[in-house]
């Protein structure tokens, strides 16, 4: 609601408020203090945070990434307007070091060889069955 580059940075400071910080990102408490953490207008935001509008525009977004990608869960990356790809990485200090080469990458496998519909290593399922213990245990 407040613009591009104000969602951009609300946004990946909301990714790592969860998936780094463990933070609940379901408390509208943490989400206004990410709010201001990045700079957005706290009213504004405020507002927005308690508004049907805000509330039914998210659902509808929702909604078609689900209907025209398939999109079961974030981070996903759509590429091209058609690729959609879910990534899952491991949390620690890589950030920063070779983001945008990563990025290249899987931008790369996900366009150039569309039949390619998963990747998965061996820990995979390992890491899986953790998240969602955890998961599990932040709702009871």
């Amino acid at each position: 609601m407040q613009g591009e580059e104000a969602f951009r940075a609300y946004n990946i400071r909301l990714f790592r408020a969860c998936h780094q910080e463990k933070l609940e990102i379901t408390n509208q408490l943490v989400l206004y203090e990410l709010a201001k953490e990045v700079g957005l207008d706290a009213a504004c935001f405020s507002a927005d945070l308690r508004s049907k509008r805000a509330r039914e525009l998210v659902a509808q977004e929702h909604e078609e990434a689900v209907a025209r990608y398939g999109l079961f869960g974030v981070p996903t990356i759509i590429f091209e307007e058609r690729e959609a790809v879910f990534v899952k990485l491991e949390p620690g200090d890589w950030e920063g070091t070779d983001d945008e080469a990563l990025f290249r990458d899987i931008a790369k496998m996900a366009t150039r060889y569309p039949k390619l519909l998963e990747l998965k290593k061996p820990d995979s399922e390992v890491l899986a069955r953790k998240s969602a213990e955890k998961y599990a245990k932040r709702q009871a």
